[in-house]
């Protein structure tokens, strides 16, 4: 995910589309993420995701991966995925280290606004704007549970410190507890 030895500057600019003579900005900042060990922060962003060292305050890299507008990311707790969630609808895991994209979630209809993971790595759950809250298994990407009691779009997603509890907000109600099914 990161390449230290390129400047982030040669790096963007590389990465500029047909006709473009220069990246101005880093687009607008939908996200911000500390890497489980606090040595990387990731920013989520209009153009892609920026990776900072955390120890020098330098830009490592620009990543460009992602299809649409990037609205939501999350370090795996061991810190070796990075999930982001898109604007539209998917959701993509993809390896820290060689920056290879590991796997989609493709099941919401609309804008993916929140991903999290659960404390043990497992599952992945995302909320979006189709009124929707989907359980992932993290290492396959099949679907787990799907829950649609939302009356309006859900903003975030959060897992309880024990992995049981799914706590989402419904944009039409003050909040709401999700208890999980199983457990992790």
């Amino acid at each position: 995910m990161f390449s230290p030895n390129n400047s982030t500057h040669d790096h963007a600019q590389s990465q500029l589309p047909d006709g473009a003579t220069a990246l101005l900005g880093k687009g607008f900042i939908n996200e911000i993420r500390f890497s489980p060990d606090g040595d990387w922060l990731a920013v989520a962003s209009a153009i892609g995701i920026w990776i900072y060292n955390t120890n020098t305050g330098e830009e490592l890299d620009l990543s460009t991966w992602h299809t649409s507008i990037i609205t939501s990311i999350c370090f795996s707790p061991d810190g070796s995925t990075l999930a982001s969630g898109h604007g539209d609808g998917t959701v993509q895991l993809w390896d820290v280290a060689t920056r290879l994209h590991k796997t989609t979630f493709s099941e919401h209809t609309r804008c993916v606004n929140s991903v999290a993971y659960s404390p043990d790595g497992c599952t992945l759950a995302s909320a979006g704007e189709d009124n929707i809250v989907r359980l992932w298994n993290a290492a396959t990407g099949k679907p787990i549970e799907t829950f649609t009691e939302y009356k309006g779009g859900v903003t975030s997603v959060c897992f309880s410190p024990d992995g049981h509890i799914l706590a989402s907000p419904d944009t039409l109600k003050t909040s709401a507890q999700v208890p999980l099914h199983y457990h992790l």
